[in-house]
């Protein structure tokens, strides 16, 4: 049923199938309403594969992954799903718009920046260029020929990782055998990948949840505008 009052105990509901991008984007958001005492609770459901975004990485309490029981969504006062309430998330899928922004306009809160400067207390690859050429969408991938001449105007002066996932872009990137030079680095996870992104000392980037997590850690690098 369509939302008429918002109460003071929210439970915000997440569309199914969204990227590590889109995750990022919620959780800052989400930071951005918790921090303006707006409401008393707030609760995350269907977190699905980012729930270590939510949990660990953001620390937000109230987290449902993938289940939540009828006791459970009792305790709310307001069901709120982000892309049936704010319009312009609707087609998320296909016209992008900046989700945090958006959450935040809705609900009349200001956005707030969430950087994190030390992780961990993780140690930069010295002197190496970190690419992360692949998409959840392949058309926003980064195409083949412009990965390749990126590392051979690079390879001969600085250490090169490609960073790939189990997609059938990723496959494809391996078939073309890439330069031997390189490393490739596959990512068991979520956690591992934000884990890699942390190390970053120079990243190249496509629109992509990569991105989205090294703008958090205030890396260094470059963005190649793909589709988006």
């Amino acid at each position: 049923l369509p939302i008429t009052l918002i109460g003071r105990k929210i439970l915000l509901c997440l569309p199914p199938n969204f990227g590590l991008g889109d995750a990022i984007e919620y959780s800052i958001a989400i930071n951005s309403l918790i921090k303006s005492n707006k409401f008393f609770e707030i609760g995350i459901a269907f977190c699905s594969k980012h729930t270590f975004v939510f949990k660990e990485f953001f620390l937000f309490k109230n987290v449902y992954p993938l289940l939540i029981s009828e006791d459970q969504i009792k305790y709310y006062e307001t069901i709120f799903h982000l892309t049936k309430e704010v319009g312009s998330l609707k087609f998320q899928k296909y016209k992008r718009s900046n989700i945090a922004m958006e959450i935040s306009k809705y609900f009349n809160v200001p956005l707030l920046d969430f950087k994190l400067s030390d992780y961990k207390k993780r140690d930069n690859y010295k002197k190496t260029i970190s690419i992360f050429p692949v998409s959840t969408s392949t058309i926003r991938s980064m195409p083949y020929s412009i990965l390749n001449k990126i590392i051979d105007t690079f390879s001969d002066k600085y250490k090169i990782k490609i960073i790939i996932d189990d997609s059938s872009y990723s496959k494809y990137l391996i078939d073309k055998k890439i330069n031997k030079k390189i490393s490739i680095i596959n990512p068991k996870n979520t956690k591992s990948l934000i884990e890699e992104i942390s190390k970053v000392w120079c990243g190249i980037f496509i629109d992509s949840g990569p991105l989205h997590v090294a703008k958090i850690f205030n890396k260094k690098g470059f963005f190649i505008e793909t589709s988006v």
